[in-house]
């Protein structure tokens, strides 16, 4: 019998461009969860002291981070030597903004903020270019997803642990023991700890939103097309766990922008269904008149005082 499509096009790239691949979604994965911090903040991240910290304890210090990028990049060019493409010139854009950064890092009033900005700023350059020259010529990238989406999913279950009382636990245990030993404690970090807003294992709740903007649409798509998988009807019920799970944590976040956001995404998604067009226009303008209705009762407050952040 002829091999399916499937199997083939995983056969059809090199075993180390597949495990570079399922790598560098490992270490996406384990960015959400572990290097979360921004890296003006970075002199507060101190190393795990024992195996609980390590591994349930956040975040990491980010030159973790960087040390795993540049080990990764090494195999990711290993992988692609050989059958490295000539890029068009659009793909040398992100080298151009960032040496932009570097020469306005001239005039900087503050060098130690500029050079934590600039070594993040050029992690994301790298994290580009593997995806670039690695990512896109395998075609078939489950494992990325896989490790990727784990991650996903683990910074979603941290958000529901935290609005089911693990934030308040985290609250009260860092008032009573760690502040009064570290009273110069970042303004931001006061902020965060003494509002109700979860945020995951990410730094600012808005953060929380921006990443399940970013990666809940890929899960809907992931899981809709698994049909070699699940039947229809498994998939309309991941897609509602899924659903839940992730809508669930935006509201919590508190995010105004991330809410409004997803209710544009919402209505491109539900434009690409095979829907006659009268029902599509029906569905959409219903999706956006309750989106907004719910958006405003829920912010009434926050507009009577003028609306300062949307």
């Amino acid at each position: 019998m002829p091999s399916k499509p499937s199997s083939s096009a995983e056969t059809d790239t090199p075993p180390l461009q597949r495990f570079v691949a399922g790598a560098f979604g490992a270490y996406l994965g384990l960015c959400l969860l572990k290097f979360g911090n921004p890296p003006i903040l970075e002199k507060f991240n101190q190393p795990p002291a024992n195996i609980y910290e390590f591994l349930l304890g956040y975040p990491w210090p980010l030159g973790w981070a960087y040390t795993l990028l540049v080990l990764l990049g090494l195999l990711g060019f290993a992988s692609v030597l050989k059958q490295l493409r000539q890029p068009h010139w659009t793909a040398f854009l992100p080298v151009a903004w960032l040496g932009w950064v570097l020469i306005s890092s001239i005039w900087t009033v503050d060098y130690r903020l500029s050079q934590g900005t600039l070594r993040h700023f050029t992690a994301a350059v790298a994290c580009f270019y593997l995806g670039f020259f690695v990512l896109s010529g395998v075609r078939k990238p489950t494992w990325f997803w896989t490790f990727l989406l784990a991650g996903f999913f683990l910074v979603i279950g941290v958000g529901w642990e935290q609005h089911f009382g693990g934030l308040d636990q985290t609250r009260q245990y860092f008032f009573t023991y760690v502040y009064p030993q570290y009273p110069e404690v970042a303004p931001e970090y006061l902020k965060k700890i003494s509002s109700t807003r979860i945020f995951g294992t990410l730094f600012y709740p808005n953060t929380l939103a921006g990443m399940l903007l970013l990666l809940f649409p890929v899960c809907v798509a992931l899981i809709w097309k698994a049909e070699e998988r699940f039947t229809r009807s498994a998939r309309l019920f991941l897609l509602g766990l899924a659903a839940t799970a992730a809508l669930a944590c935006l509201f919590w976040s508190g995010s105004k922008g991330g809410w409004l956001l997803m209710l544009l995404l919402a209505g491109f998604g539900l434009l690409r269904f095979q829907f006659p067009r009268r029902f599509k226009v029906a569905i959409v303008c219903l999706t956006l008149l309750f989106g907004l209705a719910g958006f405003f009762y829920k912010y009434a407050g926050f507009f009577e005082k003028g609306a300062t952040s949307v």
